[in-house]
């Protein structure tokens, strides 16, 4: 997906954060184009199937990692072990999420250790 200041991305797959840095970060005459792709980090045998947003200027790089990594079965999610979120439905039988908070802080932190490996 290209995405310049007359086209911006789609607002709900965007933070407010992201929407913004967007917005006002790319002027009306940059001389580049700005890609986005999203990909599952559990592809890239990461303890849970986290899904990212990737931008860059560079369109092959983003086209591999989504050809890799942009799409994840349920069973290949399952087979993840860390959840970091858990899912059930409210008393009016709406589906609902809510994030496991010692899961996400673990998922977060800038070295971690993944089949034996410190990355």
């Amino acid at each position: 997906m290209v995405c310049d200041k007359l086209s911006p991305p789609n607002k709900r797959l965007l933070s407010s954060i992201s929407n913004r840095l967007f917005i006002h970060c790319i002027p009306d005459h940059a001389p580049f184009k700005v890609y986005t792709t999203m990909f599952y980090m559990g592809k890239f045998n990461g303890p849970s199937p986290k899904r990212h947003r990737l931008w860059s200027n560079d369109s092959g790089l983003l086209d591999l990692i989504g050809s890799r990594a942009g799409y994840m079965s349920r069973i290949e999610q399952a087979a993840c072990p860390v959840r970091t979120a858990r899912t059930y439905y409210d008393k009016r039988g709406v589906k609902r999420r809510v994030g496991n908070k010692e899961a996400l802080r673990d998922s977060q932190t800038l070295f971690s250790t993944i089949n034996g490996f410190t990355i």
